[in-house]
Parts: C-alpha cells; structure tokens; sequence
C-alpha cells in the first residue's frame, strides 16, 4: 500500500474517532500533550504519528497503531 493512501486512511479514521468521542482537535492534542497544530496535520495527511502517539491513540480512541505502520516510508 502506498504512503499516501495509508495516511489518508488514517487521518479518516481518526477524524471519525474524534467525532465518536466529541473531541476537537486541541482537546487531543492537550491529552497526548503535543503542540498546537500537529493533529491537524495528521487530519490533512501532512504526518503520521509517531510510534509512541500511535499507540496512544489506539488507547484513547481505539484506532489500531498498525493504522500507520505502513506510512514510515
């Protein structure tokens, strides 16, 4: 699978975990306790997680970490 289609499937996952739980996006970024803007550029497809957010937010929203593990490269 290509980088892009995986971060694109990702970022759908989690805009729609963040509905699910009524979240906005600087209430996840307070949670995982990131800088202002970096949700948003996981919503655009801009970044991936990191391994360390990525099972984070399989804790929280319950979006599986193997979500992003195809977009590294």
């Amino acid at each position: 699978m290509d980088r892009q289609r995986v971060l694109s499937s990702g970022a759908q996952q989690l805009a729609a975990a963040l509905e699910r739980a009524e979240w906005s996006q600087q209430q996840l970024e307070q949670r995982l306790g990131v800088t202002r803007g970096l949700v948003s550029r996981w919503l655009s497809g801009e970044r991936r997680p990191g391994l360390e957010h990525a099972l984070e937010l399989e804790r929280l929203l319950k979006i599986p970490a193997k979500t992003w593990l195809h977009a590294a490269a």
